[in-house]
C-alpha cells in the first residue's frame, strides 16, 4: 500500500462546507480500509446504512474504482436533500454517473432483506452501519451486513464507544456474542469499530499493523497502535494519537518493530482459537 499523500482523500478534506458528521481522523481511517480493498483487487458494492446529507458518502464515491456500486439507504433521500446529495456526490467525483454507479434506496435498512439483500448476497466489499442508534437497531443492521458481505469485506459502524451513542456499542457487542465465528472486531478509533469476517481476522491485522499507522501519519497525524481484549475475551487494536516521543506500538506491547508485534498478535490470535 503506497503510504504517500492519497490524493483521493486531499480531495475529500477539500470539501468542508458539506454538513455532515464524519470527520477528518474518521475519513482518513475510512479511505485506509477502501484504499486497501482496491489496492488488493478485492471488488464489490459500498454500502451505506444512514445518509443524512451524504458527507461520508462522497468519501466513498471517490473510491468507487472498477464499476462498483454506491448503495445509499435512507427514508430522508427525497427532495431537497436527494439535490443536495446529488450535487456533492457529482462535484466531489466528477467521472462518477450518477444512474448508473449510484443506488438510492428510501427504506428503512430492515427492508433490504426482503429482495435487494437475499437477490445480492456478498455483493457488497465495504459496509457503513450508520442508522438507527439503538441497540436492535445496530444489531439488525448487522444481520443485514452478515448476508451482505464478501469474503473479504470490512464492516464500519459509527458512534462505536460514542459517550452519547451507548446503545450503539451494546448493539455491536450483543451481536457478536450471538453470532460467534461470524465477525469479529480488528479495531477500533475515532468513534468507529471495524469489523472483518472472522477467518480474514489475522490477515487484516498484519496489513494494519505493516500499513496503517504510516498511511495515517502521512495523510493526518501519527498515532500509536494498542491492544486490548474486547468484552469477548479475542485480541482487538484500538488507536490514539501520538507525540514525536512516542513509539508508533503502545499499551500492552511497547515494540516499536512491527514485524515483532505481527509475531506476537499472531500468537494471540491462535490461543484465543484454542480456547
Amino acid at each position: 500500500m503506497n503510504m504517500s499523500k492519497d490524493a483521493s482523500l486531499e480531495r475529500y478534506y477539500g470539501f468542508r462546507e458539506v454538513v455532515g458528521c464524519t470527520t477528518a481522523p474518521q475519513a482518513a481511517l475510512m479511505a485506509y480500509f477502501l484504499k486497501a480493498l482496491n489496492d488488493t483487487g478485492v471488488r464489490g458494492d459500498v454500502l451505506e446504512i444512514g445518509v443524512y446529507r451524504g458527507r461520508s458518502s462522497m468519501l466513498f464515491g471517490l473510491y468507487l474504482h472498477g464499476r462498483r456500486r454506491l448503495h445509499l439507504v435512507d427514508p430522508g433521500l427525497k427532495g431537497d436533500v436527494l439535490e443536495e446529495l446529488t450535487r456533492n456526490l457529482t462535484d466531489i467525483a466528477p467521472s462518477m454517473d450518477f444512474e448508473r454507479d449510484v443506488i438510492i434506496d428510501m427504506r428503512m435498512s430492515q427492508e433490504l432483506q426482503y429482495d435487494y439483500a437475499v437477490q445480492n448476497r456478498g455483493q457488497y466489499a465495504f459496509i457503513h452501519i450508520d442508522g438507527g442508534h439503538s441497540m436492535l437497531d445496530v444489531y439488525r443492521d448487522l444481520q443485514q451486513a452478515e448476508k451482505m458481505l464478501g469474503e473479504k469485506g470490512i464492516v464500519i459502524c459509527d458512534d462505536f464507544f460514542a459517550a452519547g451513542r451507548p446503545a450503539v456499542t451494546e448493539g455491536v457487542y450483543k451481536y457478536l456474542h450471538d453470532h460467534p465465528g461470524v465477525f469479529k472486531i480488528l479495531l477500533t478509533g475515532y468513534n468507529k469499530a471495524v469489523l472483518a469476517r472472522a477467518d480474514r481476522y489475522e490477515e487484516w491485522w498484519v496489513r494494519i499493523i505493516n500499513s496503517l499507522g504510516e498511511y495515517l501519519e502521512s495523510n493526518w497525524r501519527p498515532v500509536q497502535i494498542h491492544l486490548y481484549n474486547s468484552p469477548l475475551e479475542f485480541p482487538t487494536l484500538g488507536l490514539s494519537e501520538r507525540t514525536k516521543e512516542q513509539c508508533p506500538f503502545g499499551g500492552y506491547f511497547e515494540r516499536e518493530e512491527s514485524h515483532a508485534l505481527i509475531a506476537a498478535l499472531s500468537k494471540a490470535v491462535g490461543a484465543q482459537g484454542n480456547k
